[in-house]
């Protein structure tokens, strides 16, 4: 809006000193004045938000998987709804970014679990990771702060390791040369 013919001070010749704030703004938006009496004033809300990225370390018996073997993982929130899918590439898997705004203030708990592999010779982990992220806000930030655990204890990352585990038989027939005469083995 425009203000006409506000005083610039009081009778007694003190100045006065006008706030202007914009009410109603959305939680997740700040709203920022800037401008002043002679160039005018403007008023701009920026969304404010945080993201959060996730990421796993994939190997096989502790090595990187080879090019060929495909890993897939679920996130879930703490209802059990699937949030989120990541597939490895090499060693790494990687989730969209969580995002967070000021309306998200509070606790979010996600579960990070190993699905399938592309090859039905590997173990897979069993493990659970929890992430629990704390969002705060104020008027100038949102904050999202992860927590990782397994088993109850707080981790650094999210490490998934397969165990290779073939069975099978292969039989492979061997011929050996004894002063220029030739031996089957059986």
């Amino acid at each position: 809006g425009t203000w006409y013919g506000l005083p610039a001070a009081d009778s007694l010749g003190r100045p006065y000193t006008y706030v202007v704030r914009e009410s109603g703004v959305p939680d997740d938006y700040l709203s920022v004045v800037s401008g002043d009496q002679k160039t005018g004033l403007q008023v701009t809300n920026k969304l404010v938000f945080t993201e959060v990225p996730l990421e796993i370390t994939k190997t096989v018996d502790g090595e990187e998987p080879w090019e060929d073997e495909v890993f897939s993982f679920t996130l879930t929130d703490d209802a059990g709804n699937p949030v989120g899918t990541a597939v490895n590439d090499g060693g790494l898997a990687k989730f969209e970014d969580l995002f967070f705004t000021a309306a998200d203030v509070g606790t979010h708990v996600y579960t990070v679990t190993e699905n399938t592999s592309s090859k039905d010779y590997y173990d897979i982990d069993d493990s659970e990771y929890t992430v629990t992220v704390t969002v705060t806000a104020d008027s100038y930030a949102v904050t999202a702060v992860p927590e990782i655990t397994k088993d109850g204890a707080t981790v650094t990352g999210i490490t998934f390791d397969n165990a290779y585990n073939a069975e099978g038989k292969l039989v492979l027939p061997v011929t050996k040369t004894v002063n220029g005469k030739t031996l089957e083995l059986k």
